[in-house]
């Protein structure tokens, strides 16, 4: 079977010549076509993801990123997998983070709080995991406990296996010193942390964001407290993540789309989450007990 694949990709992005010289030297599994209308996959950037049509053809099966993006415009078109290159690059966003906690605490032993800090983390997904196990391995002495939020039940073991515990976001927020945003922004995630829920810090917490603008409500978070440090990733280091990691993520994409082709499933998929109202407690206390017997 030939997949016919559609690059949305302008001539800046990193990965585009490498993706389109080997799609050039594939041998009939893959063929590349300069119509979207005659895709079965398509390929793009979150930067250029608003070029594509508001719906795909139907016969797109795939909707391949170029980055660690997670689109969910398209989130209702039956059928489509969306999936990005996460697990290739989320390392590098996870050293990043690591750094600003270690910022965080530094500042805060300046400050006179001379205690290990307290760390949450709203997301447990491909990035969540890697950030864990970045700050595990990295600041174990400056950290006191790790907990984490996730509207999503993580799998069976994985919270063993980190050593961390799940809370209630209302709890985690409460309680941490450090706060770090891992999620794919969402329709209801803007903002997912707003007025209501930044109220929940307490003085001199860092709030570190790695989900975009949008996610955390930073005019909200000046109004709240001037002590409140935001903390945003800037997109200059995202798009360096692609640039140095250019022939990484090009063959998870060059992977995933053979896979596509044979009919298997492909990684990195973005579970199209539609995160609710972060102002709905009863939401999130429902379905995120802080309490998990089986694991």
């Amino acid at each position: 079977m030939t997949l016919k694949v559609y690059l949305a990709l302008d001539e800046s992005d990193a990965v585009g010549a490498l993706i389109s010289d080997a799609l050039s030297e594939e041998d009939g599994a893959l063929a590349r076509v300069h119509r979207i209308e005659n895709a079965e996959a398509v390929v793009s950037s979150t930067r250029v993801i608003d070029q594509l049509p508001g719906v795909l053809p139907e016969r797109v099966g795939l909707l391949q990123l170029v980055d660690c993006g997670g689109d969910y415009r398209f989130g209702d078109s039956e059928g489509l997998q969306v999936a990005n290159v996460a697990p290739e690059l989320s390392e590098r966003a996870a050293l990043w983070a690591t750094s600003q906690v270690r910022n965080a605490y530094g500042a805060m032993s300046a400050a006179g709080m001379f205690r290990p800090i307290r760390v949450g983390v709203i997301g447990i997904g491909t990035l969540g995991t890697r950030i864990v196990g970045a700050l595990q391995a990295e600041l174990s002495d400056a950290i006191d406990g790790i907990v984490v939020a996730d509207i999503r039940t993580p799998r069976q073991g994985l919270l063993r296996e980190l050593g961390i515990r799940r809370s209630t976001l209302d709890l985690l927020l409460s309680t941490s010193d450090v706060v770090l945003v891992a999620v794919h922004p969402g329709p209801t995630a803007d903002p997912l942390l707003g007025s209501r829920e930044l109220r929940l810090l307490s003085d001199d917490v860092w709030v570190v964001n790695l989900s975009g603008q949008g996610v955390v409500d930073g005019a909200g978070a000046m109004v709240r407290s001037k002590r409140l440090k935001l903390v945003e990733r800037p997109a200059a280091e995202m798009a360096r993540d692609v640039e140095e990691g250019r022939k990484d993520a090009a063959g998870a994409v060059m992977c995933n789309l053979r896979r596509c082709a044979r009919g298997q499933g492909v990684i990195g998929l973005v579970e199209q989450v539609t995160y609710p109202n972060a102002g709905d407690p009863a939401f999130w206390s429902s379905r995120m007990s802080p309490v998990q017997a089986q694991d």
